[in-house]
Parts: C-alpha cells; structure tokens; sequence
C-alpha cells in the first residue's frame, strides 16, 4: 500500500472519529456554557431584590410612617393634593 492511498484512508476514519469526539463533547460544552448563562442570570435576579431591599428600606426611614398616606379615611378631596409624590422621587 503507498503512503498516499493509506493517508487517504486514514484522513477518513479520522472524520469519523471527530464527528464521535463532537458528539461526545458537545453537550458537556453546552451545557457549561448555559449554566454560565444561568448563574449569571440568577446574579441579575439576586441585585435586584437586594437593591429592591435596599429600597424599600431607605423609603422606610426617610419618610414619616402616616405622611404618606393618602388612604386615610380623614382625607377630604382638597386634601389629596398633599398626597402627591414631589418630583424628586
């Protein structure tokens, strides 16, 4: 057999091997690759709930607990303006 003709035949179990290897591998790959993405995701999802947290908190100790609340069965239609938010917020 010459070099050539065996090179040849070798160069086409070779393709048959890579397409196994990538079969193989693949998934492994992908799925790292999602759980990357997940993980990441979920640090999105965590920031927000603890600057929601941080938030609500700061809303908490920077108002008055009743100044806020327009609610308030004492209320009269000419009081309802002082329930609006000023601009700042």
């Amino acid at each position: 057999m010459s070099h050539a003709a065996f090179t040849r035949r070798a160069g086409h179990a070779r393709r048959g091997a890579t397409t196994v290897e990538f079969a193989i591998t693949a998934p492994v790959f992908f799925l790292f690759l999602l759980a990357a993405f997940e993980f990441g995701w979920l640090n999105v999802i965590r920031h927000t709930a603890d600057n929601a947290a941080y938030e609500a908190a700061r809303t908490a100790m920077v108002r008055p607990s009743g100044a806020w609340n327009c609610a308030a069965p004492w209320r009269t239609p000419s009081r309802v303006g002082s329930c609006v938010e000023p601009a700042w917020m």
